[in-house]
């Protein structure tokens, strides 16, 4: 059927199309509303949040909270099920933790039309200063959320956290692998300002955005997944993009990316799967010690011990920050509600966390 050829009168108007798609979101939103309240009030509720930038600042709030399922096995599982509540701008000076809590409020009041007690619900956020604050003064708990606790990992195994102590050789082997990240990110940056080439090349080069996870690493393989095609045409490039890459090209800097990428993509990884999965809060205190062991059995001699070292204390740092809701999640969780061989994973990193008085 020609699409020209149905009359004006039976196309919907703008404002009717518009005024359809606000009824049926209002009744999504009732149904929303009638499944999650009562968990709500009963104080079983969990609240996200994070904030981020698409041309301006919002505040973007989801709640969650457990649902007992059977397998097909007959085996018995907890289920984290996800309810968005609000998505709002909002003014780079309205970030401290008391305006965090005001517009979280809000929106609950929004959402739910009742002024709920927040003091019974834990909230889930990044580890900024504010909203913890926020979490701390306003709510039951605060509960890190892993996939920024991994890119956390991955930064603090570069620049250690200031109370690490870090010998001047120690110092200067971290500074090449942050310098090869930057020669990639400067790279990378000079070949796209020549457009023509680029195109003829016929590469994906990925920007670092400071904002995003593993930016900086993603843009690195990005560059040493090509560099042999990327070699090539070195002669067709600009002085300061042939510079570059003939320091790239280098073998040791060919090794340092090898070694860089054997520490970073176990936290990648993990990175992928907790920004993927909502139902992951059971997983978290397993993840956190399968790195732990991931880093153990890794070969390691010359720089990259040095690389691998502070992996490890930046991941120990962050064992040692999880929260009794992480083991209680897990215990909660089938195949195994023993946690005996999860404590002695834990021991064997020196990591002190009792995880079977936590659950009992």
């Amino acid at each position: 059927m020609d699409p020209t050829s149905v009359p004006m009168s039976l196309i919907p108007s703008r404002s009717s199309t518009r005024r359809y798609t606000l009824e049926k979101l209002d009744n999504e939103i009732a149904k929303l509303r009638t499944l999650v309240l009562p968990i709500a009030k009963s104080g079983y509720l969990s609240f996200m949040a994070d904030f981020g930038r698409v041309h301006e600042d919002f505040l973007c709030l989801k709640a969650s909270y457990l649902e007992e399922r059977i397998d097909e096995d007959g085996s018995l599982k907890w289920v984290t099920l996800v309810v968005p509540i609000a998505y709002m701008s909002v003014s780079g000076d309205l970030k401290d933790a008391n305006n965090i809590f005001i517009m979280i409020k809000q929106a609950v009041l929004n959402f739910f039309g009742e002024d709920l007690d927040l003091k019974t619900a834990f909230l889930t956020a990044d580890g900024a200063h504010n909203i913890r604050r926020c979490a701390t003064d306003h709510f039951n708990q605060y509960v890190r959320c892993f996939a920024h606790a991994t890119d956390i990992i991955g930064k603090r195994t570069l620049l250690p956290y200031k109370s690490t102590i870090v010998s001047p050789l120690e110092r200067s082997i971290l500074k090449n692998y942050s310098d090869l990240l930057e020669l990639c990110r400067l790279f990378t940056m000079s070949l796209k300002k020549d457009r023509a080439l680029y195109k003829e090349i016929g590469v994906s080069l990925l920007d670092v955005v400071p904002t995003r996870w593993f930016s900086g690493f993603k843009c690195l393989v990005a560059v040493y997944k090509n560099i042999d095609k990327l070699g090539s045409f070195i002669a067709e490039m600009t002085p300061t993009s042939a510079s570059h890459l003939d320091e790239l090209l280098k073998i040791e800097n060919r090794i340092r990316y090898k070694e860089l990428s054997d520490v970073m993509d176990p936290l990648l990884q993990s990175n992928t799967y907790f920004q993927e999965n909502s139902d992951s809060l059971k997983d978290v205190a397993v993840f956190v010690v399968s790195l732990m062991d991931e880093f153990d059995r890794f070969s390691v001699a010359g720089e990259k011990e040095v690389l691998v070292k502070f992996a490890k204390q930046a991941t120990r740092k962050m064992c040692t920050d999880l929260d009794t809701i992480h083991f209680v999640a897990t215990y909660l969780n089938p195949p195994s509600k023993d946690l005996h061989e999860l404590q002695l994973r834990y021991d064997r990193h020196q990591v002190l966390k009792k995880t079977t008085n936590t659950v009992t």
